[in-house]
């Protein structure tokens, strides 16, 4: 592989990466958008700016318990 299509995997790489509170809100976007309402979806995501917060959610993998 040649040096530039090395530099181009790795930018595509680090474009793709998602911080664990990144991660969270995505779920919670995909996951729970339409039942949340604009101020409970805000909260979600400060919640979720604390990094140990968004890995417990994302650690909880029965859908009913993470409600």
């Amino acid at each position: 592989m040649s040096l530039s299509n090395e530099l181009k995997a790795a930018r595509e790489m680090k474009a793709s990466y998602k911080t664990v509170s990144q991660q969270a809100v995505h779920l919670l976007e995909v996951k729970y958008g339409e039942r949340l309402d604009l101020m409970e979806f805000i909260q979600g995501c400060t919640f979720f700016k604390d990094k140990g917060n968004a890995g417990i959610f994302l650690a909880i993998n029965d859908a009913e318990k993470r409600d």
